[in-house]
């Protein structure tokens, strides 16, 4: 059952079940896959091989434990839904009633593996925490179906955006981590609060969360709020914070274009 490896393999999941066109997998590679895994770059100037590579193993724990969430939203929280999303199909979740505990054995291995991998490197343990808390998180976001998921999802957007940068900064680094979450976690919040099963008719209307010309105008805001706020500090991290809100506004621009020509 070729199609049941999706259960195994980091990020494969999230490839076949919620990125599955060509667009939107590249699309996630745009926002959030080259900016996380840049994230270091608020600490240092420099790229080199070595912080790449903590990096991506950072992402790799980050979303393996998502995809935990995941899994289960889709083959165990659809059980008690009346209308619920499939993501997967018959053959799939035969599969998953019949081996889900090998499943959630093979998933939670590679997580302790490549959390032991992290702790032999200094000042990881402040990631680890916060990257761990994405399970019971996600526990208490399958549980809930109401207005409470937007604060439950503003939580796991965070964690799975901002953490990894916890891995370059040593202790927790209060600023870094409130700039990125600036940068995607507020904004995808927002957009979340629009839709029409909240009945948030404020948000429905909010000029930001128009996802044509909203999310490039967002991203302008944080661009000018960068460059002036480095201009009275003259702090790097601003100038990186400028740099990360001109990339997405150019590819929210670009991707608001590309919408209106089709």
């Amino acid at each position: 059952m070729k199609d049941c490896n999706i259960f195994f393999i980091p990020f494969w999941y999230s490839k076949q079940t919620r990125f599955k066109t060509n667009v939107r997998f590249a699309s996630w590679i745009i926002i959030y896959l080259i900016p996380v895994l840049l994230s270091f770059l608020f600490f240092s100037s420099q790229i080199n091989l070595t912080d790449l590579m903590v990096s991506f193993l950072g992402i790799s724990l980050v979303y393996n434990l998502y995809e935990i969430g995941y899994i289960y939203n889709d083959a165990e929280t659809i059980k008690s839904e009346i209308a619920p999303t499939l993501r997967l199909n018959t053959n799939q979740l035969q599969f998953y009633e019949k081996h889900k505990r090998v499943i959630y054995l093979f998933r939670f291995f590679i997580a302790l593996t490549i959390t032991i991998i992290l702790l032999l490197r200094e000042h990881s343990m402040s990631f680890l925490v916060v990257c761990w808390l994405i399970i019971p998180t996600y526990v208490g976001y399958n549980l809930v179906r109401s207005r409470l998921n937007i604060p439950l999802h503003f939580v796991l957007v965070t964690l799975r955006y901002c953490s990894p940068a916890l891995l370059f900064s040593g202790i927790f680094n209060v600023h870094v981590f409130i700039l990125m979450i600036l940068l995607f976690p507020l904004i995808n919040t927002l957009e979340r609060c629009a839709e029409n099963r909240f009945e948030l008719n404020f948000f429905k209307t909010f000029f930001l969360t128009n996802r044509k010309s909203g999310r490039y105008i967002y991203y302008f805001i944080l661009f000018a709020i960068g460059l002036v706020c480095y201009y009275v500090s003259n702090s790097y991290i601003f100038i990186i914070f400028s740099i990360y809100g001109f990339y997405y506004m150019i590819f929210r621009l670009l991707s608001a274009q590309v919408s209106l020509n089709e």
